[in-house]
């Protein structure tokens, strides 16, 4: 059994180290390959890694290579900018550079402070060395003008100091003089006062001996005086009256006050506003002449002091004495209406001759700013009265024939002057004022106009009583005229003033 056991080992043992064998095989043979493939990784993956660097390494060479180009163009652009150049190489270098640089050449040569670059040349009009040279010498020429100034300064200095000493030498020395010459005034003033009083003291003596001899003769002569001078006052007297009594022969007549009633109202109509007078074609009447309407009772100065009941115009001549005429106006209705047996004024009015009248000033019927002085002497025409002459503020000038003997009346408008403000910038201006000068034109207009109306006795009357006494038609509620303002004489000659009818002659 022993033996069996012996030999059923042995066997087992020879085939142990064939396995033995084959598994040291295999696992060498494992190891191997898991080598071999670890060191194929880690060669390949070091492949890589090298690939990357050389392609950084290329990327960082460009990079250094366009800094170093830009730290080289920075240099070139200095250097010439500075004066320091080398010759041709910056030149060169910054033409070589400034296309591979991109805006840095741009930049660089604008941001030169104090130095303008000329990119014909490829350099600066004036480098920083020249404009040191140039500050250099400034700052030499500042320094001698300086020196100069200082020098000129010490000169006025000594030579004023030597002028005040003459001058406090001359005012010392006057001084004495002007004590010298008080001292011998005053005594010759004493010398002069004494003979004075010496000849006064005489003349005294000589006085008093002659005052009464003189006194009688002196009352004698101050009655003749006296006498002579009553005399002479009571022919004073006598030429005051004289001039008096003349001049009530020249001072023309207030027509207004003096006027009487052309005609009365015969019939109202009150439903169509209409009234019939006793004024017709026998009494040379037309068509548009205005009355104004008074109470029966009213004439002279009664008549020229209050204001109109109211006021009608004409519109159809019906017989010889009978016409129509529209009521344009009533000052109440209701209180004091318009009614038969009224009485009818217009001073320019005459049924045996045709009435003249001027106009001078503004006629600003309504307020708004513009002159109605054409308007009024169409107007006026219309109804058969003359306008011998009228001032044309446009353009500055006196239209008409002219005022006569035979003008009835010179009716005033408002006199034109400035307001303070442009009163102020004509003075500041010293009267070269195109608006200053338009006002003093038409005032001087103004004068002359009234001037001849004096010397040929024609009366001045208020423009707006004269229109109310004549019935002129007035409108409501009118603005008060402005005389300040400058709208009624700006006008440029030729302008918007309108002729009234028939021919005239400026003046």
């Amino acid at each position: 059994m022993a033996k069996k056991a012996r030999a059923r080992t042995s066997s087992s043992g020879g085939g142990g180290e064939s396995n033995t064998g084959l598994i040291v095989t295999l696992v060498f043979f494992v190891l191997a390959t898991l080598t071999l493939g670890v060191f194929t990784y880690f060669g390949y993956d070091g492949q890589k890694q090298l690939a990357e660097d050389a392609k950084k390494a290329t990327q960082q060479a460009k990079t250094n290579a366009d800094a170093r180009d830009k730290e080289a163009l920075r240099a070139a652009v200095l250097a010439i900018a500075s004066g320091n150049e080398k010759g041709e190489a910056d030149a060169k270098a910054v033409n070589d550079l400034k296309g591979k640089t991109g805006t840095l050449y741009a930049d660089s040569t604008k941001g030169l402070r104090e130095l303008t670059w000329d990119e014909s040349t490829g350099r600066p009009k004036d480098n920083y060395a020249d404009l040191i040279t140039k500050l250099r010498q400034d700052l030499a020429a500042a320094r001698s003008a300086q020196r100069a100034a200082e020098q000129s300064m010490a000169s006025a200095q000594k030579a004023f100091d030597e002028e005040r000493k003459s001058l406090n030498t001359q005012l010392t020395e006057t001084k004495d003089k002007l004590a010298a010459a008080q001292t011998k005034a005053n005594q010759d003033n004493e010398v002069i006062r004494k003979d004075y009083l010496d000849r006064i003291s005489s003349i005294d003596k000589d006085l008093s001996q002659t005052l009464s001899e003189t006194r009688s003769t002196m009352a004698d002569q101050q009655a003749d005086a006296e006498r002579k001078s009553k005399v002479q006052n009571e022919k004073i007297e006598s030429y005051k009256r004289q001039v008096a009594e003349r001049d009530s022969r020249l001072t023309p007549l207030n027509s207004l006050e003096a006027d009487t009633p052309k005609g009365q109202v015969l019939r109202v109509d009150r439903a169509a506003k209409t009234v019939y007078i006793n004024l017709g074609s026998a009494d040379y009447l037309r068509p548009q002449v205005t009355f104004s309407v008074m109470p029966s009772d009213t004439t002279g100065k009664a008549a020229a002091a209050r204001d109109a009941k109211g006021a009608v115009e004409v519109l159809q001549v019906l017989e010889p004495h009978m016409s129509l005429a529209r009521i344009v106006s009533q000052a109440n209705d209701l209180r004091d209406p318009i009614t038969a047996g009224d009485l009818l004024f217009n001073p320019s009015w005459n049924s045996s001759q045709r009435q003249h009248v001027a106009l001078v000033g503004i006629f600003d019927l309504d307020g708004d700013g513009r002159d109605d002085t054409a308007e009024v002497v169409r107007n006026l025409e219309r109804q058969g009265i003359a306008v011998d002459a009228w001032l044309d503020l446009r353009e500055r000038r006196i239209k008409g024939p002219g005022i006569t003997e035979g003008t009835m009346f010179l009716v005033l408008g408002e006199r034109p002057g400035l307001s303070q403000a442009a009163s102020m910038q004509s003075i500041q201006q010293q009267g070269d004022n195109p608006l200053f000068q338009a006002v003093t034109l038409i005032n001087t207009k103004f004068v002359e106009m009234e001037k001849t109306a004096k010397e040929k006795g024609v009366s001045s009357v208020n423009y707006r009583r004269y229109l109310m006494q004549i019935g002129y038609p007035l409108p409501r509620n009118a603005k008060p005229v402005d005389p300040t303002n400058s709208q009624y004489f700006q006008g440029v000659p030729g302008g918007a003033a309108t002729p009234p009818a028939g021919g005239e002659q400026p003046k």
